[in-house]
């Protein structure tokens, strides 16, 4: 979501307050949808939907109010939705008491208008076109997309990123505008299909003005991808498969020298430039599932080689391999088992120190064994250990990391059609050892966890309560924490008018402290139509330090309307 936010401020001159007013025009490209231009003619032009919400707030504190918070303030916040023939423009505006700032207003938008099996893409999106290549990276320009029963074709071109001028001062990198474009081809439906894809992305050495050379001034980049994806099922879809494999070229630094690069494809010369910074890297990815009523399992890989990278994706983790696998079961009509085990590794090419591998496994089980009575339990293992790479790893120096996790959690309800109870039970235990010769002493932490849960429903009254309690051991400390809560809602008038109130109590204690907070608090709504709404709340908050204990008392109303 990105806001349009305009601030004027109003600075009355005969007062003590000030009064700034948010004009907050949003427009997020994930809530407008494609739109099929076909339907047009049974779509209404133009319609105006939203909510007002009016909002006064009291605060008070024992301690005096040395944090800067208005004691009184108030807020109003009008959010109408324009929709011109089935797309939505979201807008908001928000004026409040305590409000004096002003801040850069930005705007970003985006429509993909559809016409059967072509939709095309205006102002900034976001499309994925394979894991490896193009991958919901924002960016601004225009698109195409074309579907139909067996061809399923698509294009873009736009920016990927603004120029910023380093700022010497903040110490802010500059950034170069970065432009990109892709193609995708590829035949089948979504269930089955092969798709051949290219992205093309690089840096704009002069969107930047030109200065003295600055440690702030990164070198402009270039990359290509090429990649081929597939995914088909069989057995009447029971068995799937799903692959990638990619090939990624990357110019590190396009003022490098030309230089002739074995690794790297003649071809490539064709479309971007090689030179001495650039790398060719591979990627490959794979996974096959099988789904029946009873059992599932789910076999997967995936290796990146080092300084993979796309500048169409947001995010690679490279110079990895993964292998997992996760079977389930479901048994008696009441019992599911299921378990995951994966294995990652690194320094796939073996020019690094040393090489690290992690171990992920888990094991898990539900038991419905009644209507009325059901029981989880959960078991997790995360290990973490280094091994010889270019030079011998020792007992000093050796990482190995072993964190596990225990829970276990009964589950229980009674009562009758009007009158239920229910009772939940959850404790959890964890464990962290480090196992290294010198660091393991003091790198130990434990901890148990356990809570009780009650809710009750009775009519129209809820109650509910819970109590946990909670320890944590360390090497050197040892913090516990306990807590307790309990509620209570009343609906009248024919479910018009809500009550709540609440109370709970929490303490801390470490060898340093003793620190505990009691918080009673009280809320509710009328409803004075099916548009019209007023709720109010008050809290209390008592909180008990060493010397220094205070409280606050915080309360608000508010009326809200939705058209």
């Amino acid at each position: 979501m990105k806001n349009y936010l305009i601030i004027m401020n109003f600075v009355k001159k005969k007062n003590t307050f000030y009064l700034a007013a948010f004009i907050t025009h949003t427009v997020s490209t994930s809530c407008v949808f494609a739109q099929d231009v076909s339907e047009l003619s049974s779509v209404k032009p133009f319609t105006i939907s939203g909510s007002l919400n009016l909002n006064g707030q009291h605060y008070f504190s024992s301690a005096g109010n040395n944090t800067g918070r208005p004691d009184v303030t108030g807020s109003l916040s009008f959010s109408p939705i324009v929709t011109l023939y089935g797309v939505q423009f979201p807008f908001n505006f928000y004026l409040t008491t305590s409000e004096s700032s002003f801040r850069q207003p930005f705007n970003e938008f985006g429509v993909s208008p559809r016409y059967k099996w072509i939709t095309v893409h205006l102002g900034y999106r976001s499309v994925q076109y394979s894991q490896f290549s193009l991958a919901y990276q924002k960016w601004l320009g225009a698109g195409i997309d074309v579907k139909s029963a067996w061809l399923r074709f698509s294009a873009m071109y736009g920016r990927f990123q603004k120029a910023t001028d380093e700022d010497t001062l903040r110490h802010y990198f500059a950034i170069y505008k970065r432009m990109g474009y892709a193609f995708k081809l590829g035949f089948g439906s979504d269930q089955n299909y092969v798709d051949f894809n290219i992205f093309k992305g690089w840096d704009d050495s002069t969107s930047i003005s030109a200065r003295s050379t600055s440690n702030l001034r990164p070198p402009p980049t270039e990359n290509a991808v090429v990649a081929l994806s597939t995914k088909f099922g069989l057995l009447e879809n029971k068995l799937s498969f799903d692959a990638e494999i990619a090939g990624s070229v990357f110019s590190r630094d396009l003022g490098a020298s030309d230089e002739n690069i074995n690794e790297v494809p003649s071809f490539v010369k064709s479309f971007m430039s090689v030179k001495s910074s650039t790398r060719a890297n591979w990627a490959v990815r794979s996974s096959v599932n099988y789904s029946s009523r009873q059992f599932r399992i789910s076999l997967k890989y995936e290796r990146v080689e080092p300084d993979f990278n796309s500048m169409g994706v947001g995010y690679i983790t490279s110079d990895r391999e993964d292998i997992s696998v996760a079977p389930s079961l479901y048994l008696f009509n009441a019992l599911r088992i299921n378990a995951s085990v994966g294995l990652r590794r690194n320094n796939l090419l073996n020019d690094k120190f040393t090489t690290t591998s992690r171990i992920i496994s888990s094991f898990g089980a539900a038991w419905q064994a009644s209507r009325d009575f059901g029981l989880d339990a959960r078991y997790s293992n995360y290990t973490s250990s280094s091994s010889d790479g270019r030079i011998r790893v020792t007992d000093t120096t050796r990482i190995e990391n072993v964190s596990q996790m225990f829970s276990f959690s009964p589950r229980y309800t009674f009562g009758t059609e009007t009158v239920r109870h229910s009772v939940t039970f959850l404790i959890i235990h964890q464990i962290y050892d480090d196992r290294n010769v010198l660091s393991g002493a003091l790198n130990k932490n434990n901890s148990t966890t356990g809570t009780l849960n009650y809710g009750s429903s009775i009519g129209e009254y809820s109650l509910n309560a819970s109590t946990s309690y909670a320890s944590s051991r360390t090497s050197t400390n040892t913090n516990t924490t306990f807590s307790f809560s309990t509620g209570a809602s009343k609906s009248f008038f024919e479910k018009k008018l809500n009550l709540n109130l609440t109370l709970s109590f929490s303490r801390v204690r470490s060898v340093e402290s003793v620190n505990s907070q009691l918080l009673p608090a009280f809320s509710g709504s009328y409803r004075l139509s099916e548009r019209d709404s007023f709720v109010f709340n008050s809290r209390v908050s008592h909180n008990t330090r060493t010397n220094t204990p205070y409280t606050e008392i915080v309360s608000s109303t508010g009326y809200s309307r939705i058209f």
